[in-house]
């Protein structure tokens, strides 16, 4: 367990074997009985069994995921604040050609 603990990346089977010096079986066995209480998880590949701290690939994923939430957020605000910039620049321009519009029709009476 403390193996797994200490690796940031999934750590497979035979992986730990090496570093264990134990065989294959009862390393896999004993990976299984943590899975089952939920004290590490098991990632689903197509080769290898991969193991890792219960929560670490989530933690990960999720801060991945709020990294890209918070650029995609701060581009639509950005984006937002432009295009408000652009109404308000129309909407004076409108309102000084209203005012001159006013102006010269006061003149002419």
């Amino acid at each position: 367990m403390d193996l797994i603990k200490k690796e940031v990346d999934p750590v497979s089977t035979r992986e730990i074997c090496l570093k264990l010096n134990y065989s294959w079986h009862t390393v896999y066995r004993y990976c299984l009985e943590l899975f089952a209480v939920g004290k590490i998880d098991k990632l689903s590949t197509k080769g290898p069994h991969l193991w890792m701290q219960n929560g670490i690939f989530s933690k990960k994923i999720k801060h991945e995921i709020d990294d890209v939430l918070d650029k995609a957020l701060d581009e639509e605000i950005e984006k937002q604040i432009t295009d408000l910039q652009k109404q308000l620049q129309e909407l004076q321009s409108k309102k000084q050609e209203t005012e001159h519009k006013e102006e010269q029709w006061v003149m002419r009476k």
